[in-house]
């Protein structure tokens, strides 16, 4: 699908079943299409195998622009507001489906450190931001959007489906290919480069321990591929991205800019064993089989002891492809939304989920 034009939504339609069905792309500052591709499986499933035919699909990045013509009948998807913030500007429409839930949540453990406050103040910052909403429009409003927004994954961006393969035959222990920074920014950049650091210094710290299982286990398969930028990342039209993770045991998904990345989700679904830093205490996050850690350092036990329990390696490979076909896969998400535009369960019901 063609990105569309940052100053207007785009008016298209996607075929399902030889129908066609209304969609609006809404501006994506990222110019990053591709995106939008786990978003379009879920609403074909909702109409395909669900039956939810009688509802107008929007797809928009950040929530910074109106949609015209809102209803009950709408169905919002925002994927790329990171803030956290009440998206009030969609209040009218039947049902919001947002990444990054609507109320921002700090995750790491504390450390007395540069990064870990600017993150704390990321944190802060986005709430009182979230406040002046909640103040502009009255906590009824607040609570009638709250009572219609669903946290929902990111899912994948830049993967193509493969068939999983078995985690004996995988020939790399961990693989990660990704970047250090967000974005190029300027040499005399302030606020950018402090943006950045807190995703800098896990990356940084992921990177120096993964360099150290490499100097002390030269036998493990373990591959490095830093990226200058994430836009510089790994896209090509074989989408080798994807078969490298088919191909790897043990996924790093270290934090971005925010605790949450595409990577956590593309490793689950390609049944990799994911170690990641703490996430937000969302539904789909409470039951994902990931192993957790509180510092980098922690990592080459958490390998050792996984490479000593081969048993354990295949049962966290297969919690984690079980987990993505119930829980976070566009059939599973598909199922959860149209339970809740059907009347059989509540965004409320699916949120407190453990």
């Amino acid at each position: 699908m063609p990105v569309p034009s940052p100053e207007r939504l785009s008016v298209g339609n996607i075929r399902i079943g030889g129908q066609r069905y209304q969609l609006e792309i809404g501006p994506d500052e990222t110019g990053n299409g591709e995106r939008y591709e786990y978003f379009l499986n879920i609403i074909r499933r909702l109409v395909r195998e669900h039956g939810i035919t009688g509802r107008r699909w929007y797809i928009t990045y950040d929530g910074k622009h109106d949609i015209p013509d809102l209803d009950g009948d709408c169905v919002v998807f925002m994927y790329g507001e990171e803030r956290s913030l009440t998206p009030w500007r969609y209040e009218r429409a039947g049902l919001i489906l947002k990444a990054y839930g609507m109320r921002p949540q700090p995750v790491e453990p504390f450390r007395a450190d540069l990064p870990w406050m600017l993150d704390r103040t990321r944190v802060a910052r986005n709430r009182l931001q979230d406040l002046r909403i909640v103040r502009r429009i009255g906590p009824g409003r607040h609570q009638a959007v709250q009572a219609k927004t669903l946290p929902i994954p990111l899912g994948y961006a830049r993967q193509q489906e493969l068939p999983v393969k078995p985690i004996g035959e995988r020939p790399h222990l961990i693989w990660f290919a990704g970047s250090l920074d967000n974005a190029a920014v300027g040499r005399f950049s302030f606020y950018p480069r402090l943006a950045n650091l807190p995703k800098r210094r896990a990356r940084q710290e992921m990177v120096a321990n993964l360099r150290r299982l490499q100097a002390f286990h030269p036998d493990w398969p373990i591959s490095l591929q830093i990226n200058q930028t994430y836009q510089a990342g790994p896209v090509d039209p074989g989408d080798a991205y994807a078969r490298r993770l088919m191909d790897t045991r043990i996924c790093v998904a270290p934090r971005g800019t925010t605790p949450e990345t595409h990577r956590f989700f593309e490793a689950m679904r390609s049944g990799c064993v994911v170690i990641c830093q703490p996430l937000p205490d969302f539904w789909f996050y409470r039951s994902a089989p990931a192993i957790r850690l509180e510092r980098w350092s922690e990592l080459e036990a958490v390998v050792e002891a996984l490479l000593a329990a081969p048993a354990r390696l295949e049962e966290l490979h297969l919690a984690g492809r079980r987990w993505w076909d119930e829980v976070a896969s566009p059939a599973a998400m598909a199922r959860t939304i149209a339970a809740i535009l059907k009347g059989e369960t509540s965004v409320a019901e699916v949120a407190a989920r453990s």
